[in-house]
């Protein structure tokens, strides 16, 4: 369950995983945006990790800064 929300910077939601689930997802996304900023300079990205009740959700924003 990822979503996008379409904002100046893109936001990407992930919800309702367990703890190991979502922290398996973040590290693949992290690993992807990581190879993508090793071939386009001025990316970053920041996490979020939201409980929600006995599951957990996540954001992950990536900006350009030109």
């Amino acid at each position: 369950n990822i979503k996008k929300q379409m904002t100046l910077n893109n936001t990407y939601t992930i919800e309702n995983y367990s703890l190991k689930k979502i922290l398996n997802e973040v590290d693949t996304i992290i690993t992807n945006i990581n190879t993508f900023r090793s071939k386009h300079k001025g990316y970053s990205y920041d996490v979020k990790l939201i409980t929600n009740n006995n599951l957990w959700d996540a954001e992950i924003t990536i900006k350009h800064e030109k």
